[in-house]
């Protein structure tokens, strides 16, 4: 059995990456490390969601999405002064 080739990681994500989430950038912003990007949402990311049907259910999988929004500037400071 032979498997595809897996396409490299590329070191720096384009913003036309996200666009798909339609957001807009008010509301995201992109901080790269090392060669790992992370896209960083405010508080309008969970109540957009649920507006798109997203269930209280689901309310586990924002669990880290609502940790990293509520540090969102000490991560950011952490990337910004060590790059």
């Amino acid at each position: 059995m032979t498997y595809p080739a897996v396409p490299a990681a590329s070191a720096a994500v384009p913003y036309s990456t996200f666009n798909s989430l339609r957001l807009g950038r008010s509301t995201q912003s992109i901080v790269e490390f090392m060669g790992i990007t992370i896209l960083l949402l405010d508080e309008l990311f969970k109540s957009y969601l649920l507006r798109r049907g997203a269930t209280r259910h689901d309310a586990s999988s924002f669990t880290i999405l609502e940790t990293l929004m509520n540090h969102k500037a000490n991560i950011r400071a952490l990337f910004q002064s060590n790059g």
